[in-house]
């Protein structure tokens, strides 16, 4: 399963009050993910984050520093 917020890209937040009690473990959360907030979607107990328009320096375009600041963050937790 998947979840999101809606268009994928628009870099707005999915609601992850919605997840409290459930199973999670063959879930991938998306919506608004970055490096200051991919800790606490890691802590949902989701089986995978997907990371978009958050780590982009343009539409489609990934952004190197973005992506290494999102994975030194993960690393370290």
């Amino acid at each position: 399963m998947f979840l999101d917020n809606g268009q994928g890209g628009s870099g707005q937040r999915f609601d992850w009050s919605l997840l409290n009690g459930q199973s999670l473990g063959n879930v991938l959360l998306a919506g608004g993910l970055g490096a200051d907030n991919c800790v606490e979607a890691a802590q949902t107990g989701c089986a995978g984050l997907d990371f978009n328009s958050a780590v982009e320096s343009q539409p489609g375009i990934k952004d190197a520093r973005l992506l290494a600041s999102v994975f030194q963050t993960l690393r370290a937790y």
